[in-house]
């Protein structure tokens, strides 16, 4: 390991006008000027400081992270100090003595000695913090509350168990132990409320389909505009399945165009083929998209470039292809090619990273 200061600038790579770069790991301290996407297994040094925002696809390892911007981690997060002022996203675990939130803040679980947040607190699974939690919002916890020492917010809501050893100063709810009474006026019927922590995407796709099937002759007469609203409608009643907001969007605006010249986009209208229910894949200007625009495309996936506007484009490109490769006019490895070519990486790096680590991939 090296041991100087690493600074990163505007770089040669953009996504979505982001700097984009791979991980690297130091014993020294590592800057960021702009705001930055890093790429890779780690990124790893003394003390890790962004001016602005900062996404990691990967885990970080430091002994002090200070973020001015906004942080989102798709790994885990290690450190001895964490501040983050603006929104903290984490899909794993969060390790840190001390950590200081200024806005919203979420992670897959988190263990930690100090605790202050601005805004509120959601983790998937478990906190379990040793000597003070000091929370302006709300905190939620998938799972349940551990630890010792002070806790201190507006509410909390535990699913399973609340466990804190010593002093609450919360409103504390534990799901477990509560009951509900069930409105019979829903236009949407959801799955039951005891299976919801545990649907699959495919699971809520299909739900959408059914819900979708049983009203989609009361839309047929509807304008465009006021048909996307009331898909935006019905997902926002049910679990895991927003992206399906956005993609009739995405189709809806590629029916006024010639061609779909995009391989971002052909993914995206791949997934709608796949997971749109036959009555709203025929509706007049989604048919022309999912069919004409669509076959003449394949002939050209080849020589289409990818380019997304952010990380969120990327990543669902990544688990649309992972998903619906063999659907693919190209191998599995070229379209990975072209997804993290459009970021400066070959999948040939990414994927000699991922078995020196993982062993397979």
């Amino acid at each position: 390991m090296s041991v100087e200061l690493i600074q990163f600038n505007s770089g040669e790579h953009l996504l979505g006008g982001i700097n984009i770069s791979e991980a690297v790991c130091t014993e020294g301290d590592i800057v960021f000027n702009e705001s930055y996407t890093v790429v890779g297994v780690t990124l790893e040094g003394a003390h890790i400081h962004a001016t602005y925002d900062l996404r990691v696809i990967g885990s970080i390892r430091a002994g002090a992270i200070t973020v001015n911007g906004s942080m989102t981690v798709d790994g885990d997060v290690e450190a001895d100090t964490i501040v983050c002022r603006g929104k903290f996203i984490c899909t794993g675990t969060v390790k840190a003595a001390s950590i200081e939130f200024g806005n919203f803040a979420c992670a897959n679980s988190l263990v930690c000695k100090e605790l202050r947040a601005s805004g509120n607190i959601f983790i998937h699974t478990t906190i379990d913090t040793d000597t003070l939690l000091e929370v302006d919002g709300l905190v939620v916890a998938g799972e349940g509350v551990l630890g010792d020492g002070t806790f201190k917010a507006k509410a909390t809501i535990a699913n399973e168990y609340y466990e804190f050893i010593g002093d609450c100063e919360s409103n504390v709810f534990e799901i477990s132990t509560m009951s509900f009474a069930v409105e019979h006026h829903q236009e949407i019927v959801t799955p039951p409320q005891d299976d919801l922590q545990h649907i699959s995407i495919d699971t809520a796709i299909t739900t959408f389909n059914d819900v979708c099937s049983k009203t989609f002759e009361q839309w047929n007469d509807l304008e465009e505009s006021d048909l996307i609203d009331q898909v935006h409608l019905m997902i926002s009643k049910l679990p895991d399945i927003h992206p399906v907001g956005e993609i009739i969007e995405l189709i809806s605006d590629l029916s006024y165009q010639r061609e779909i010249s995009n391989f971002r986009d052909y993914f995206y209208v791949l997934y709608a083929k796949k997971v749109f229910p036959q009555n709203l894949a025929n509706y007049e200007t989604m048919a022309p998209v999912l069919n004409e625009m669509f076959n003449t495309a394949k002939q050209k996936v080849n020589d289409m470039p990818f380019k997304a506007t952010d990380i969120t484009d990327f990543a669902r490109s990544i688990y649309i292809l992972s998903k619906y490769y063999s659907d693919l006019p190209i191998s599995l490895e070229d379209g990975a090619d072209k997804i993290f070519s459009s970021i400066g990486i070959r999948f040939s790096t990414v994927e000699h990273a991922w078995r020196t680590q993982n062993g397979r991939l």
